[in-house]
């Protein structure tokens, strides 16, 4: 078997103790086989989450009142000065019972600094959001990138974007983002931890202009590579349709990248709900393919090399892109 990156069990070796997440999934077991998909309140999806609010768009008078008054804003000399925000924001409630400051965060926001370089930005750039999860918010950052603010750190999604670079979205930047929340004449300065991470597509999307034989292989190559990360002695969260993505470079077939991953870990023993999602997404989308994944994941759940070759035969169109991604050797092994 191939190792994911040099260095892999050593730098995993620091993420032993699973991070504490609110909401998170307190259900066991594989999904039964022909379960009906339903929404999972509990994942980590920056897609949608529990309590999500409907929001109304900020009115262009709202937006353009911020933007003239935060594009020439000059630093106030303090003896004990404020960090100067990175980004203005309207405080809007995103959820039906927000609580936490991200819960505030409005749906278009303005970008004064960029967070690479902390240079400002002539003019100020617009951010709008494009999911919001448990505990995450999501804005397009540019064309090729987006930023999840958080109220916590991002769990072990920067290093398992470092372990697992040919299977997961590229985590480009983490840090501290200053954000000034307005409300009236008041505003209040907040610091988010930021993350910015390239773009992808989510699969789900893809499979509109696929075929039921297309969707069903990917499918089982999702198994297969599912297989070959628990393989390295790393625990899987509950992977579904907000985690699942395709990388944007690649059509035929579509390359899989995988996104949301702050929760995996390394631990000896696998979440036994790890594959669940899949199961839901799978009765969804190709409720032929569910019942055989359900009994490869399960039938050989201790068996790492018997279980990858049982996925990789159904997916055969992807052999080879097993290969060149890491998970396999050149004759089509674990």
């Amino acid at each position: 078997m191939e190792v994911a990156s040099s260095g892999a069990s050593t730098a995993l070796s620091s993420a032993k103790a699973e991070p504490k997440r609110e909401q998170q999934s307190t259900g066991s077991g594989d999904a039964p086989s022909g379960a009906p998909i339903d929404d999972d309140e509990s994942s980590d999806s920056e897609v949608s989450s529990a309590g999500s609010l409907e929001m109304e768009p900020l009115e262009e008078q709202t937006l353009a009142m911020l933007i003239e008054q935060w594009a020439s804003a000059t630093p106030v000399k303090q003896e004990d000065p404020q960090p100067e925000p990175h980004i203005v924001a309207v405080r809007q409630a995103n959820q039906k019972h927000p609580k936490a400051p991200r819960h505030y965060l409005s749906q278009e926001m303005f970008l004064l600094k960029d967070v690479f370089s902390n240079v400002l930005m002539r003019p100020p750039r617009q951010l709008r959001m494009v999911g919001k999860g448990n505990w995450r918010v999501v804005y397009g950052y540019n064309e090729r990138m987006v930023i999840k603010l958080a109220d916590a750190p991002h769990g072990n999604e920067a290093l398992m974007s470092t372990l697992f670079p040919s299977i997961t979205a590229e985590v480009v930047w983490q840090g501290r983002v200053h954000v000034a929340m307005q409300a009236g004449p008041a505003t209040e300065l907040v610091t988010f931890y930021g993350l910015v991470q390239k773009r992808s597509e989510l699969a789900v999307e893809r499979f509109k202009s696929m075929g039921k034989e297309q969707i069903k292989e990917f499918l089982f190559y999702v198994g297969a590579v599912l297989t070959w990360v628990e393989s390295k002695n790393v625990s899987i969260c509950d992977v579904g349709p907000s985690n699942l993505a395709v990388n944007p470079a690649y059509a035929d077939p579509p390359r899989l990248l995988l996104v949301d991953t702050q929760d995996w870990y390394q631990a000896g023993a696998q979440r036994k709900k790890g594959f669940s999602g899949m199961l839901r997404l799978a009765y969804s989308v190709c409720p032929e393919a569910e019942p055989l994944l359900h009994k490869i994941w399960s039938g050989l759940r201790n068996h790492f090399p018997k279980r990858f070759a049982a996925f990789a035969a159904e997916a055969p169109s992807y052999h080879h892109v097993l290969r060149q991604q890491g998970c396999a050797i050149h004759n089509g092994e674990l």
